[in-house]
């Protein structure tokens, strides 16, 4: 499997010069190397290793192009890359390549971008600037995003998928550990992990669908500071929302249904809050599986179907409903 390298600081200083000439600019020749100058990616633009937009540097690609690239392509991010293209989408894709790294101070402005067949679709690092992304897919990825220390990653109509070609050695997952805000997302895991909050890692993910064939947790924490998950499903996995080692959580008109477990508790943290209401969960093997210590937890007008496991001195205070509730899952992208 490729290896990421560091991620840099992008700067001027030091650093020797392959700049894009002007008629670089305007031909579909092969880019890799170093953009110190605004220029546009035309449709038929090849991506052939590591390409670095430098800070002050804007790149855009045009509405419809279809970029290419081989194995070795990665774009990082000091600048700007720029995506309008809502009406007909832009597309960077071949068989496989290294994907997107936004570096300290770098910015990414997408609207209307495919990634397709990234090992990492879109990744922030420590210092990055603004990363949104809106109308646009990332597909077939080892890990779809992820989102490093103190940066953090906007997702508005986003699609997401895991790739079903692993190499040996390899798992996906999308893991957060700085903050993602995402509305409208629909991830499909496959068999593998979804998101995952790590090391202080936020996450406030509303009005989306989270999916799995068979796969393991689509929203789980090991060691995330906090999660709002909000008017979702969550389907097919071995858990919806498993939380082992979180600082406060609130689960709020959420749907996770066919899965193996509606919901798993391994111990939160004593300051909370942590809060599951106005949701629906099932489970193969129970709607619940609470274990661990843990501070309060509160079920409030939740309906269940399944049995529930809790293996606790310190048992939450669960109000069910006698009825499925309505408007548990995502509501009309406006």
């Amino acid at each position: 499997m490729l290896r990421r390298i560091a991620a840099l600081t992008l700067i001027a200083a030091g650093v020797s010069s392959c700049s894009a000439s002007d008629d670089e600019t305007e031909n579909t020749s092969a880019k890799s190397g170093d953009i110190r100058t605004n220029e546009v990616w035309k449709d038929g633009t090849m991506l052939a290793g590591v390409v670095r937009i430098f800070e002050g540097a804007t790149v855009e690609i045009e509405p419809g192009a279809k970029i290419g690239c081989t194995e070795a392509a990665l774009i990082q991010v000091g600048g700007t890359l720029r995506v309008k293209s809502t009406a007909k989408h832009a597309t960077i894709s071949c068989s496989r390549w290294r994907g997107i790294q936004v570096a300290q101070n770098g910015h990414l402005d997408v609207d209307g971008l495919d990634i397709e067949n990234a090992e990492y679709g879109i990744e922030t690092t420590k210092g990055a600037g603004a990363v949104d992304v809106t109308d646009s897919s990332i597909v077939a990825a080892v890990h779809p995003f992820t989102v490093g220390p103190e940066s953090k990653l906007s997702l508005t109509r986003v699609k997401a998928s895991a790739t079903t070609r692993l190499l040996e050695g390899e798992s996906s997952v999308s893991e957060i550990r700085g903050t993602l805000v995402a509305k409208f997302l629909e991830y499909e895991a496959n068999t593998n992990e979804g998101i995952m909050l790590k090391d202080g890692g936020e996450a406030d993910i509303e009005d989306s669908t989270l999916k799995a064939s068979n796969g393991l947790d689509l929203v789980s924490s090991y060691g995330g500071k906090s999660l709002k998950l909000r008017y979702s499903t969550l389907r097919g996995a071995h858990c919806g929302p498993h939380m082992q080692g979180i600082g406060s959580f609130e689960i709020d008109h959420v749907t996770s249904e066919e899965n193996i477990y509606g919901i798993t508790i391994y111990a939160a943290s004593d300051e909370g809050p942590h809060t599951v209401k106005d949701s629906n969960f099932a489970g193969a093997a129970a709607w619940l599986d609470l274990q661990g210590d843990h501070g309060p937890i509160t079920f409030e007008n939740v309906f269940t179907t399944g049995q529930e496991t809790i293996l606790n001195t310190n048992p939450p205070s669960i109000k069910k409903a006698s009825a499925k509730i309505e408007g548990a899952g995502p509501r009309a992208s406006q």
